[in-house]
């Protein structure tokens, strides 16, 4: 394993988020996988699909949410910076 270079320690926590995609009025539902201080790794059906930028709910409501800004992509997950 390498070395641990993330600014805060990430935190697991496997539970349901939703993407909004502001604009286009629509809600994807993904699994936000962990999530540290300044950003996390979510689990969804189309990451290459995915706008750079987007906003990520973290509850049903939408009352907690973050700006996220997708820094790396892999099949089934992205790992995103919170704005």
């Amino acid at each position: 394993m390498g070395i641990e270079q993330r600014q805060s320690p990430r935190q697991t926590v496997n539970r349901p988020a939703w993407v909004d995609l502001g604009a286009q009025g629509a809600k994807h539902d993904c699994v936000l996988v962990d999530i540290s201080d300044t950003g996390a790794r979510l689990e969804l059906a189309a990451p290459a699909a995915m706008p750079e930028t987007f906003r990520l709910l973290l509850s049903a409501g939408g009352e907690v949410r973050r700006e996220c800004r997708i820094v790396w992509r892999s099949s089934n997950q992205v790992g995103v910076q919170f704005q």
